[in-house]
């Protein structure tokens, strides 16, 4: 196995190496589908619904 930190071929991007980086990843993916009004979609708006509701009657157990 290679080294995760180092740069990735052309075309690919290089595995995030902490689980900060995964983690600030995510986040940015999200603000960039926010930007692009990805998320203002009504079957995007319903899943995501349908997913707040469900953890939140899981955390309730």
């Amino acid at each position: 196995m290679g080294d995760p930190k180092k740069k990735a071929p052309a075309g690919k991007s290089k595995k995030p190496a902490t689980d900060d980086e995964r983690v600030s990843w995510k986040i940015l993916r999200v603000k960039r589908r926010i930007k692009a009004g990805y998320y203002d979609r009504p079957e995007v708006r319903e899943d995501i619904l349908d997913l707040l509701l469900e953890a939140f009657m899981n955390g309730k157990r």
